[in-house]
């Protein structure tokens, strides 16, 4: 699983060179054209049908935002918290400190790929004209990765619930997208980036689960065998 891990990673960072480099602009560009229609301030076309199904009393919907909520910065640090500490008082004090290592390693790299990496101006039209869509910093989604990252922790702590965390993942980046909050490769990179995190831990804790449980059947051996047997085997 840490093979995974490191191509995964090295995934990310070729997606982090193509942003920078503009190779994926046109793809971006499209997605702020066509499949941003909660925008503010962008002309979508084609689109208009999607915003008239989620309008509401004449206003757009923003359920989004309520559902992006966890994953911003603040309530997702106080949500991992949380969870860290139900682990911790189940006895799984490790994976509690996995979990937790991992979502600061991974706002810390956020932090980093959006100070570091610059995209090429997206222009989309608004008022009919062209005009900049505002991602040159958006690189990796941030809400994507702790989305992606709590909704792995959560699971961990509530395997049965693991459908209702990966829908909410699903619904973080999907209106991620409608909502103009971030472009195709943003999202991608954020999910990239929690995804290298996560195959980390599980890589991680099997193996401290497989050395946990080949030291305590080693222990049940040495009870089950009669001292003098213990001593003859010496």
């Amino acid at each position: 699983m840490l093979a995974v891990s490191l191509i995964i990673a090295g995934a990310f960072a070729a997606l982090a060179a193509l942003v920078a480099s503009g190779h994926l602009s046109g793809i971006d560009s499209y997605a702020a054209r066509h499949l941003m229609p909660f925008g503010t301030g962008i002309e979508h076309g084609g689109s208009h049908l999607l915003v008239r199904l989620f309008a509401y009393q004449g206003h757009q919907f923003h359920l989004g935002r309520v559902l992006r909520l966890p994953a911003s910065a603040l309530l997702a640090t106080v949500l991992i918290l949380a969870v860290c500490l139900v682990l911790w008082r189940r006895g799984r004090r490790d994976l509690a400190l996995l979990w937790l290592a991992v979502f600061v390693i991974c706002n810390l790299v956020e932090g980093v790929g959006k100070l570091t990496i610059t995209k090429p101006t997206i222009y989309v039209v608004s008022h009919g004209s062209l005009t900049a869509a505002g991602f040159p910093h958006s690189f990796p989604s941030g809400h994507a990765a702790r989305a992606a990252v709590l909704a792995a922790a959560a699971a961990s702590a509530w395997p049965r619930l693991w459908p209702l965390f990966l829908a909410w993942l699903v619904a973080v980046v999907v209106t991620a997208e409608l909502d103009a909050i971030h472009t195709p490769s943003d999202l991608a990179g954020g999910l990239l980036l929690a995804g290298a995190l996560i195959s980390a831990v599980i890589a991680v804790d099997r193996r401290w689960l497989t050395s946990g449980r080949g030291l305590t059947a080693r222990r049940q051996n040495m009870r089950a065998t009669p001292p003098a047997s213990r001593i003859a085997d010496a």
